[in-house]
């Protein structure tokens, strides 16, 4: 008689507490923390930091691209120029950025800034078209005013702009032999153009 009682008190309170357990409310989902971009979790003065460094980088691969264009495109018109005063200028053009270029190395290495081995495919069929060209004399200077307008420019920015002392004083440093080139450039492009037309 007790076992029955015993039974049926056990089942009666299994009955009771099973509606409690099928009432319990789910647990609560986490909930995800809002995504932050990297950029925003840096102190404002870290962030200012990283931007001047993307400036100077920009403006050291944009320098070594010009200068290796000019280059690469100053040797084909050694042996493929017809006037006297194209050879020249492309004498002098492969001479000071040849040396410009090992300054900007030399730079580079010091702030740890990779600069490109060879020339981008942009500058690659700028300097095809120029070779193509049935005027080279013209084709050739025709590119060099346009590189010349772009450095000087570009140089220009950088010495006014960067916050880096040295990449400012490469920049107001080469500044006038680029604005000398741009010169030249301009007076041949102008004269072949004027010789051709009569």
């Amino acid at each position: 008689m007790n076992r029955i009682a015993r039974s049926l008190s056990f089942t009666a309170l299994t009955a009771l507490a099973a509606p409690a357990f099928a009432e319990s409310p789910p647990p609560p989902k986490p909930v995800a923390a809002p995504s932050v971009p990297p950029s925003a979790k840096m102190p404002e003065a870290v962030q200012k930091e990283v931007k001047v460094r993307e400036e100077d980088v920009a403006f050291a691969t944009q320098a070594a691209q010009g200068s290796m264009t000019e280059i690469e495109a100053s040797k084909s018109a050694l042996s493929r120029g017809k006037k006297k005063e194209v050879r020249a200028f492309a004498t002098m053009m492969i001479k000071d950025h040849g040396g410009a270029t090992d300054e900007l190395k030399t730079l580079a290495d010091s702030k740890n800034i990779a600069l490109p081995a060879s020339v981008s495919n942009e500058k690659r069929l700028d300097i095809e078209r120029m070779t193509k060209a049935k005027d080279f004399d013209i084709a050739y200077m025709t590119l060099m005013v346009a590189e010349h307008e772009a450095a000087v420019a570009l140089f220009e920015k950088t010495g006014a702009d960067s916050k880096d002392e040295d990449v400012r004083a490469f920049a107001e440093g080469l500044l006038p032999k680029l604005q000398n080139h741009q010169r030249q450039a301009r007076e041949i492009k102008a004269k072949l153009e004027a010789g051709a037309t009569r």
